[in-house]
Formats: structure tokens, C-alpha cells, sequence
């Protein structure tokens, strides 16, 4: 028998896991199953300190986002005065970015959508062609992505009037946009946070979470308080700080309330193990919503891909089998698709994480984990609400903080497994 002298005296969960790690290469290589010791595993399976810290951070560069957009109020107001002017004479919104920029984007174009705007995502199966008079605009962290800037060339030759949306105000959208606004991005991160403190102890070692999503994340933000200020009939700035306001109060509140009550701790650190156990098994996730919650569902099927978990979308549901992880994301609770989805996988033993912003709802009662995420004003299904024809001004405070949470949870499942930076950009498409 061969043994491996280790010393368990070291209290950091992020050595003990090296420890885990290293026997489990050992002994993988030995052709021979490992256990976590249970003087190990203790240190480990309640902490999510790494998830606090990591949507407190979060948090601060969504609040960063708001002042960097307030700092530029005249561009702002630009802005709306040329989407309501090109609102009001039938012009096209064209909306272009890539990976999980484009998701994000995409997310404001169907917010965009809902208060009357012609709205067109270039380069997808349904995109209309771009006009003289017509507005594009581009999101892109880095502002240098070469297919969004090829769109953005195109638009300019076409007459469109450009809106750029970066984190480089120095970059090749950030100078050949009409009017640019600066978002926070992954460089932003201030060196004192308590995120970067724990890099530098090596405590946590993947900056792209969520480093890497800072700038979607605050696109999201961005999107609802251009809503806000749109909608509004006499004061745009107002407008875009009272939802902006809303939309951060709600993530704060979701926060405090999945860290301070027992219950709710116990069931974020339920489905932290739910998603490693998926990952470990090698057990497919499929990641489903409805309208809105489903670009948050995909923008987040990709940072879990990040992690090496073979993740699913809706066209591969055909393959589901007992054991895989369904995850269902439904503000109300109440959307017939998903609660199709879920009556189904229950029936063959998926698993099935629901994250809603009610307890209980019929999803919840449908599945075997649930996540409650505060951003839903109404219990009555966001699905419903459209095709019922309700002129309510709807708010994605529910999307907005379910996006911030799974960054979160990506943060802590990436310390917990060791996966590192380089083995996450090595997965990044």
C-alpha cells in the first residue's frame, strides 16, 4: 500500500484543495479512486466566501457603471433624444457584439422592443438590412472585437448613426462611434478590493470570474436605465438613475438575504454541490428560460462552460437522461414552458435547479433545488404579461441579479474545483 504523508494542519481552504487535488493526480495516474478525507472536506463544503466577495464586487462596478454613465450625462441624453427621434420617424435599432457582449445587447434590444422600438440583431437569421438614418449600436469590452467592428464599418457606410458601448474609450468603437458612453470592464477592478487582495494571496486564481463579466453585467444595468430614461416624459437622467437605483436595491437585497438566513445560505451552498457534483460526474446541464431569462440562461450556459461542464441548450434536450442537471430560470415561477420543462425532467430523475424570484411557486414545487433571487414585482409570468398585451413598463431586476448570482457561484465553483485562469481562457470560445 502506498501512502502519501500530508500534513492537514494548514487551515486555508484554498491549500487544503491543492492537497485534495494533488492526491487525486497521484492517484488517478495509480489507477485508484480517492475520497476527500473527512478532516478535509469540512473546511470546504460550507464556504462561499469567494461568492460573496465575488458579487460584492460586483455590485461596486455596477454602482461604478451607474456614476461612469451619469459622468457623461450630455452624451446620455444624446443618446435618447437620437433613439426617440429615430423611434419616431421608423428608423431601425441594429444591434451588434459578440459572445456574451452580444447576449447582453441583445437582452437590451428586447427591452428596447417592449416600449415600441424596431429592433434588429445584425447578422442573425431575421436581420434587417441597415439604412441611412438607421442607429447601431455595438457593445464590446475591449471595443477592438473584430466581428462588431466590421458591423460597425458596414453600418457607417450605410449611413447609420453609431452608439458605442465599451470599457476603452481609446479603442476602435470607442473613436469611430457618433457617441460613446464607458461601461466598467474587466480592467477596472479596483487593487484594493477583497477580490483582487485574495489573487494576490493566491487565494483565488481565475479572474475571469467574474472579471471577465464585469462589463456584460453592467451592460444589463445600462440597458434598463436607458429604458428607464426613455420612458421617461420629461427627464432622461431621472429616468435612467430611478430604475438603475431599483435594479441594484434588488441584487443588494438578494444578496443579503442568501448570506444572512440560515435556510437561505444552506440552499445556495446545496446547489454550489449541485453544480460540482455535475461537473465532477461529468453530467450534462441544460440551461433553459423564457424571453429574457433565457439570453441570461445562455449567457451563463457559457460561463459554466468555462468551468469544463458540458452544458446544453434547449435543441439538445432530446439527449436528457436521469442524473443530468436541468436548470430552469423563471422569474414568476409560473411560465408554462418552464414548468413544461420541468414536469418532464422530474418524470426520468434529472435533476432540476429552479432559480425564481418566489418561494413557493409551481416551479419550485417542481424541483429538487431551488434558488430565490429578489427582482419580481408580480407573481403573474413576465411570458404571459407580453402576449396578454400589457403596456407596463417591465424591469429585468430579476435577470440583472440572477446574472450577478451565478457569476458568483461560477467564482466559487472555479476556487473550489482549482480550475484555473489559463484552463478557463483555454475554454473560451
Amino acid at each position: 500500500m502506498m501512502k502519501i504523508p500530508i500534513d492537514l494542519s494548514i487551515k486555508s481552504p484554498s491549500s487544503m484543495w491543492n492537497i485534495y487535488l494533488s492526491i487525486v493526480n497521484v492517484t488517478h495516474q495509480l489507477g485508484v479512486c480517492v475520497r476527500m478525507d473527512s478532516v478535509v472536506k469540512p473546511l470546504l463544503e460550507n464556504d462561499v466566501d469567494v461568492f460573496e466577495s465575488s458579487v460584492r464586487l460586483l455590485v461596486d462596478q455596477g454602482k461604478a457603471s451607474v456614476d461612469s454613465v451619469l459622468s457623461r450625462s450630455d452624451d446620455f441624453i444624446d443618446i435618447c433624444k437620437m433613439m426617440k427621434k429615430a423611434k419616431e420617424d421608423g428608423k431601425t435599432i441594429h444591434i451588434t457584439g459578440m459572445g456574451r457582449s452580444g447576449k447582453s445587447g441583445m437582452l437590451t434590444g428586447e427591452l428596447l422592443k417592449n416600449i415600441g422600438f424596431h429592433v434588429s440583431y445584425i447578422g442573425k437569421t431575421l436581420a434587417r438590412p441597415i439604412r441611412e438614418g438607421d442607429i447601431a449600436i455595438a457593445f464590446s469590452g475591449s471595443g477592438w472585437t473584430r466581428e462588431t467592428c466590421a458591423d460597425i464599418d458596414y453600418a457607417i457606410k450605410k449611413g447609420a448613426t453609431i452608439i458605442g458601448i465599451t470599457a476603452d474609450l481609446r479603442s476602435k468603437i470607442g473613436r469611430i462611434s457618433d457617441v460613446v458612453l464607458r461601461l466598467p470592464g474587466k480592467t477596472d477592478i479596483p487593487e484594493g478590493s477583497r477580490y483582487v487582495t485574495k489573487q494576490m494571496e493566491q487565494i483565488i486564481k481565475t479572474p475571469l470570474a467574474p472579471m471577465g463579466t464585469t462589463f456584460e453585467l453592467c451592460v444589463i444595468l445600462f440597458g434598463a436605465g436607458l429604458i428607464g430614461g426613455l420612458y421617461s416624459t420629461s427627464d432622461y437622467i431621472e429616468g435612467f438613475k430611478t430604475i438603475s437605483t431599483k435594479m441594484l436595491s434588488d441584487l443588494d437585497w438578494t444578496l443579503s438575504d442568501l448570506l444572512s438566513y440560515q435556510n437561505n445560505r444552506a440552499q445556495l451552498i446545496d446547489v454550489i454541490h449541485l453544480f460540482e457534483n455535475a461537473i465532477m460526474n461529468r453530467h450534462p446541464s441544460y440551461w433553459i428560460g423564457s424571453g429574457l431569462t433565457d439570453i441570461v440562461a445562455g449567457m451563463h450556459a457559457m460561463r459554466f462552460q468555462h468551468l469544463k461542464s458540458d452544458v446544453e441548450l434547449t435543441y439538445d434536450w432530446r439527449f436528457r437522461e436521469k442524473n443530468h442537471l436541468l436548470v430552469l430560470i423563471s422569474g414568476s415561477g409560473e411560465t408554462p414552458s418552464i414548468l413544461h420543462y420541468a414536469n418532464d425532467a422530474r418524470e426520468i430523475g434529472m435533476n432540476v435547479l429552479g432559480i425564481t424570484a418566489y418561494m413557493p411557486s409551481s416551479l419550485s414545487k417542481m424541483c429538487t433545488h431551488t434558488l430565490v433571487v429578489h427582482g419580481r414585482d408580480s407573481r403573474e409570468s413576465a411570458y404571459n404579461k407580453r402576449i396578454n398585451g400589457s403596456a407596463e413598463l417591465f424591469l429585468p431586476a430579476f435577470e440583472y441579479s440572477t446574472a450577478n448570482v451565478l457569476d458568483g457561484i461560477v467564482a466559487q465553483l472555479a476556487f473550489n474545483l482549482g480550475v484555473s485562469e489559463h484552463e478557463m481562457e483555454y475554454e473560451h470560445a
